[in-house]
C-alpha cells in the first residue's frame, strides 16, 4: 500500500492540476476558434439568411444536422465565454469585498510583550504580522491579505484559550501566512468557475481547501509534544461558538470554523485514520466526455473542412420568399 502524500503536496497539486486543465482549455478553444472562424462565420451568415428567408426559426427547414453542425460551435464558445466572465467577475468581486473586510476590521499591532506574556514564545512570524481585533464576544484567528497577508486574532480568543492552545492556533496561522494561503485561495476559486461546467474543478477546489486546513494542522503537530493535541482542543472548544452578526470572509484561511472539523481533529488526534479524499472515476470520466464535447465543438469548421452554407430541409414550399437562394439546391 503506498504512503498517502503529504497535505501540502496535495493541495500544491490541486492547485496545479486546475492551473494546467483551464490553460489546456484556454489554449485548445482558441486554436480552435482561430483556425474555424472564417468558415463559422460564413456558417452563420448561412442561418441568419435561412431564418429571414423561412420567416421564423421553427421553420421545418432548420431542423437538420446542417444546423447541428453550424450551431455547435457558437453554443460551445458561448460556454466557455460565459466561464471565462463568471471568473472574471467572481475574481473582481472576491478582491473588493475581502479587501472591504480587511479594512474594516480596525485591527491594531499585538506587542510582542502581550504575546510572550502569555507564554508564547517561539512565534516565527515578526510582531508586526500579527493583528489584534477588539471584540471580546467572538473568539477566532484566521489570516487574511493578499499581497501583504497578516495573522488576525480577536481579543475573545486570548480571552478564552490556554497559552498552550493559543500557541498551537498561531502556530496554525504562521503556516498560512507562510503559503500565502489567502491568495492560493482566490487563484483556486477563480479557476473552478472557469471551469464550472465540469465536475473535477469543484472536486479539486475541495481538496485543495482540506489539504490547506490539514497542511497547517500538521505542522503544528510536528512543532512541538502535544500541540497537536492543543490545537484539537482549541478546535472543539471554539467550534460551536457564536459569532453573532459577524462574519468572516471565507478567503480567510483560519484554524477555527474553517473545513471539516470533525475531520480535521481525528487527524490530528490519529494522523492515520482518515485517508485523504480522492476523486471518483465518474468525476474524471465526467470532466473528459464534457471537455472532450466542448473543445472538440469548437474544430467542426476544421474537422469537417467547411461548415454547411445552405440547409438540408430548406425548400420552395417552406419558405416565405421566393427565389431568395436558401429554397434550390441545398445540401
Amino acid at each position: 500500500m503506498t504512503e498517502p502524500r503529504p497535505p501540502d503536496r496535495r493541495a500544491r497539486d490541486a492547485l496545479v492540476l486546475l492551473i494546467a486543465l483551464s490553460a489546456a482549455v484556454a489554449v485548445v478553444s482558441s486554436v480552435g476558434v482561430a483556425l474555424g472562424f472564417r468558415t463559422l462565420a460564413a456558417s452563420t451568415r448561412a442561418v441568419v439568411g435561412a431564418v429571414e428567408c423561412c420567416g421564423t426559426v421553427f421553420s421545418s427547414c432548420l431542423v437538420s444536422w446542417s444546423l447541428l453542425r453550424a450551431a455547435l460551435p457558437w453554443l460551445a464558445a458561448t460556454l466557455l465565454l460565459w466561464g471565462w466572465l463568471r471568473a472574471a467577475s467572481g475574481l473582481a468581486r472576491n478582491i473588493v469585498l475581502h479587501r472591504r473586510f480587511v479594512v474594516g476590521l480596525g485591527s491594531v499591532p499585538v506587542p510582542i510583550v502581550d504575546l510572550r506574556a502569555r507564554g508564547i514564545e517561539g512565534l516565527a512570524v515578526p510582531p508586526a504580522a500579527v493583528r489584534l481585533i477588539e471584540r471580546e464576544g467572538v473568539s477566532c484567528a484566521f489570516t487574511a491579505g493578499f499581497v501583504v497577508p497578516r495573522i488576525y486574532v480577536t481579543t475573545g480568543l486570548f480571552a478564552r484559550l490556554t497559552p498552550g492552545e493559543l500557541d498551537a492556533v498561531l502556530a496554525h496561522e504562521v503556516h498560512h501566512l507562510a503559503r500565502r494561503d489567502p491568495l492560493r485561495t482566490l487563484v483556486v476559486l477563480f479557476l473552478e468557475d472557469l471551469l464550472f461546467f465540469v465536475p473535477i474543478g469543484g472536486w479539486l477546489k475541495r481538496a485543495f481547501l482540506e489539504a490547506r486546513e490539514e497542511a497547517a494542522d500538521r505542522c503544528v503537530a510536528a512543532a512541538r509534544e502535544g500541540a497537536g493535541l492543543d490545537l484539537a482542543e482549541a478546535l472543539r472548544r471554539l467550534a460551536l461558538e457564536k459569532v453573532g452578526s459577524w462574519s468572516i470572509h471565507p478567503l480567510a484561511a483560519g484554524a477555527v470554523r474553517t473545513g471539516d472539523l470533525v475531520r480535521r481533529i481525528r487527524v490530528l488526534l490519529d494522523p492515520d485514520s482518515v485517508p485523504p479524499i480522492r476523486p471518483g472515476w465518474r468525476h474524471w470520466s465526467v470532466t473528459l466526455v464534457l471537455l472532450g464535447v466542448v473543445l472538440s465543438s469548437l474544430y467542426l469548421p476544421v474537422i469537417w473542412n467547411g461548415m454547411p452554407e445552405t440547409f438540408d430541409g430548406c425548400g420552395p414550399e417552406h419558405c416565405a420568399k421566393r427565389g431568395c437562394g436558401h429554397s434550390a439546391g441545398l445540401r
